[in-house]
């Protein structure tokens, strides 16, 4: 009987460690943060380089860590230590909008070439010459060159 009960006793330990450890791992697991927040804003991508150039950006300070909508141009795609970036236009040829993209989204970014027009939600991380955006999500494809 003491037996039966300690093996009790360590199935329902054993139980409580899993479910704790599971636990820990589905919350600490990378998400598409792009696509489960709500936009906070939403820009083509030649207005937010036109913030980011009214007083030294800081108008975007607020933004940073927040989801945000980006409308633009493809200027190019690049695919570097398994991460797909999709480089938009910023108004001029010095900035861009920087997106790098979560990596389920591969199978759409295929679909996609220079010149395109498309609509993606990231996280805004900052910006220094260019705006940096992570985790980034494809919302729709429009073919408008």
């Amino acid at each position: 009987m003491k037996k039966r009960n300690i093996y009790i006793r360590l199935a329902v330990k054993g139980f409580i460690v899993i479910f704790i450890l599971s636990m820990v791992v589905f919350l600490t697991l990378p998400d598409r943060e792009g696509s489960r927040n709500k936009a906070k804003i939403s820009l083509t991508s030649n207005e937010f380089i036109e913030e980011m150039n009214n007083g030294n950006g800081t108008g975007l300070d607020q933004y940073i860590e927040q989801a945000i909508e980006i409308e633009g141009i493809i200027d190019k795609i690049v695919y570097r230590n398994d991460t797909h970036t999709i480089i938009l236009y910023g108004g001029d040829n010095s900035k861009f909008v920087l997106c790098e993209m979560h990596k389920e989204e591969k199978p759409k970014i295929e679909k996609y070439h220079k010149g395109e027009k498309v609509k993606i939600k990231g996280i805004y991380k900052g910006s220094l010459m260019d705006a940096i955006f992570l985790n980034c999500v494809i919302l729709e494809k429009n073919v408008n060159k």
